[in-house]
């Protein structure tokens, strides 16, 4: 499973401006923030993914590595802050032809079909890392919600984090 799916996962760095207050003012700061993302397809311009809206949430540039550690720019392309889910482009002719052979679309199943006490595995960055350190968490799905968004269903599945985890 990891190795048809790693080929789909992107490492997301997040450069932004953080303003904080104190005694003698306000002051702010360059921070950077790093999350996972997941290619989920791709037009004649663009390459989409879908990440969480907290990892792209107030980004002032934004980076994109793929699994062959080659990093490109990125934009989001739309943001929904209440589901915290976020969509990144990035410009098919900033990826050079020896990525675009190592990457590709992920290929998804139905989640209707999951049910609670069947295998697992979530698949992401490791917090802070602004490279693809990738994490693996093997468990059972513990959970299931289903939110109702715009006429559709979004399901979310929870693993719990119960067997192993580690890194590659």
């Amino acid at each position: 499973i990891v190795d048809e799916v790693m080929p789909s996962i992107v490492a997301i760095t997040n450069i932004s401006e953080t303003e904080y207050r104190s005694f003698w003012g306000s002051q702010t700061y360059e921070s950077t923030s790093a999350g996972s993302g997941i290619i989920v397809s791709t037009d004649d311009e663009y390459l989409y993914i879908a990440t969480n809206n907290h990892v792209i949430d107030g980004a002032k540039s934004l980076t994109v590595t793929f699994n062959n550690e080659a990093t490109v720019s990125a934009e989001v392309k739309g943001a929904d802050p209440s589901i915290d889910l976020a969509v990144v482009k990035v410009a098919l002719n900033s990826i050079e032809s020896s990525t675009m052979e190592a990457i590709k679309v992920a290929t998804f199943g139905e989640s209707e079909e999951l049910r609670v006490g069947e295998s697992s595995i979530a698949i992401g960055n490791v917090v802070g890392s602004n490279i693809l350190n990738i994490l693996i968490i093997l468990g059972l799905t513990s959970v299931i919600i289903a939110t109702a968004v715009a006429k559709s269903t979004i399901r979310y599945e929870i693993p719990y984090m119960l067997l192993i985890t580690f890194m590659l």
